[in-house]
């Protein structure tokens, strides 16, 4: 029995080193690849393309070189390398950048340095080319948008891909965003709001008569006048109440230039001979003017039908003539200080 065992010790001794050994030779070994970087190329142009990820959004950004690509390392340029920051080849962590990116943020703000380049990311993506290699800080301009920034970016340019192991020269951005409501004097947002305005206009003057597109037109200016007011005044004070107060102010001074200049045509327009013609006439001269103006707006906007259009203006036509008919005595286009006497003068004539 014990030559079983001392016989058997050695021999299984053996066969456990041998599979420790067929374990460890077929286990993988895992051994960070080193990658040579290859030399960033200085005279290579940059690209930086903003992308939204969203066809409705649109902002504008303003790129800053910070830093040049100068002796393999990048460094400062002027006037940010006079400013007590961390010297860029030294920053390590993304804190690090943030603080320096703020830094030089508020030095651009206080000073209105002129960017080096402009990003307007209209439908979601915008880009600018031809740009040096360096590092460049992309702060959202004031201009009109409907997206915001979450912060400014510090873009290094060259950026290294580590899928592709080579440099970009052309660099997507994917910054987070958040949504703005507020009306902006873009072309993405006026066009459409004033071909909406338009018709509703056409609508109002086939149905309802000048007399009611007299009083829209004034409440548009003092709108209009009001908003551009307040853009004014976000350049001085930003609070809601100093805000408030140039909207008012501003559409008080639109709606009485507005009608200042509407007494002065209302009087050239009563002097001559064709206005009296038109006041007894515009309850179906109107009505077609507006069903003309509506069916061609229409046809060139949205519907390419031209069956359709025709319908829809013979029915505003006859709607219009009949509505504006019935009330024909109140159609008066304008009034002026006479018609008002004239008024009085009837007024008074008719009391028992």
């Amino acid at each position: 029995m014990k030559k079983h065992l001392i016989v058997g010790t050695p021999f299984l001794r053996a066969l456990f080193l041998i599979i420790l050994l067929c374990l460890l030779g077929s286990a993988p070994v895992y051994a960070k690849k080193i990658v040579e970087k290859p030399d960033i190329l200085p005279d290579e142009p940059i690209t930086l393309i903003v992308d939204l990820e969203n066809e409705s959004r649109f902002l504008g950004m303003d790129v800053y070189q910070i830093a040049e690509y100068k002796d393999g390392t990048f460094s400062y340029i002027e006037p940010y390398n006079e400013l007590d920051i961390t010297p860029y080849r030294k920053l390590s962590r993304g804190t690090e950048i943030d603080n320096v990116a703020h830094v030089i943020e508020e030095y651009i703000i206080e000073n209105q340095i002129e960017p080096t380049a402009q990003i307007s990311c209209k439908k979601g993506t915008g880009k600018a080319n031809g740009l040096k290699v360096g590092v460049y800080l992309l702060i959202q301009n004031d201009s009109d948008h409907n997206a915001m920034i979450n912060k400014s970016y510090v873009v290094e340019a060259p950026m290294w891909a580590d899928e592709t192991e080579e440099y970009l020269y052309e660099i997507h951005l994917f910054p987070k965003w958040k949504q703005v409501v507020w009306f902006s004097f873009r072309p993405e947002v006026v066009f459409p709001l004033m071909k909406v305005f338009t018709l509703m206009i056409c609508l109002a003057l086939c149905i309802w008569g000048p007399r009611i597109i007299r009083n829209a037109f004034l409440s548009v200016i003092a709108m209009l006048s009001g908003l551009l007011g307040m853009k004014m005044g976000m350049a001085i004070n930003g609070s809601f109440l100093a805000l408030m107060l140039f909207f008012i102010l501003f559409a008080f001074i639109g709606l009485g230039l507005m009608l200042f200049i509407l007494m002065l045509f209302e009087s050239i327009i009563k002097k001559v001979l064709l206005y009296d013609y038109l006041q007894r006439k515009q309850f179906w001269i109107v009505p077609l003017i507006g069903a003309v103006l509506f069916s061609y707006f229409t046809y060139s906007w949205f519907i390419k039908n031209i069956w359709i259009v025709t319908l829809v203006f013979v029915a505003l036509s006859i709607l219009g003539i009949v509505l504006q008919y019935l009330k024909k005595d109140e159609q008066i286009i304008f009034h002026t200080y006479d018609d008002l006497l004239l008024l009085n003068r009837e007024g008074e004539t008719n009391d028992p």
